[in-house]
């Protein structure tokens, strides 16, 4: 449905219910979405797990693994700012070396990129930048 569309659901014979989709809102960083929707013109919301971003985000990453060959790689999904989500799990898993890839914007970011920039900063050991090249 998209918003602002209605459709009326047959619950039995002689009984039915207008449904109109109000507003989707875009998921937080646990997946969470709540959708506003009215049943018979009365308001109500409703929370949902937005396991289709999960979904993605495993499926993605297991074509990596398996396009690159990195069968023997331990590999974990988390949500976050990716460069103190870096940070913290170099620390917790008291990591030697974080090796990261590099791509330009501006400035400093320009040599190193947003994210590379970010765990640069306050990482707990050595950081490997490798620059990336397009084809």
């Amino acid at each position: 449905m998209k918003p602002q569309e209605e459709v009326i659901i047959d619950l039995e014979p002689g009984k039915s219910i207008l449904v109109k989709l109000l507003s989707v809102g875009t998921p937080d960083k646990e997946g969470i979405r709540i959708v506003f929707f009215s049943v018979n013109g009365e308001n109500r919301f409703v929370r949902i797990k937005d396991k289709s971003i999960e979904s993605y985000k495993e499926e993605h990453i297991k074509e990596m693994v398996e396009y690159h060959k990195l069968h023997d790689v331990e590999w974990d999904i988390e949500n976050g700012k990716p460069a103190k989500v870096i940070r913290e799990r170099a620390e917790k898993t008291n990591c030697d070396l974080i090796i990261i890839g590099s791509h330009g914007e501006k400035g400093l970011r320009a040599i190193l990129g947003s994210t590379a920039t970010g765990v640069l900063h306050d990482a707990p050991c050595d950081v490997l930048c490798v620059r990336l090249f397009t084809e």
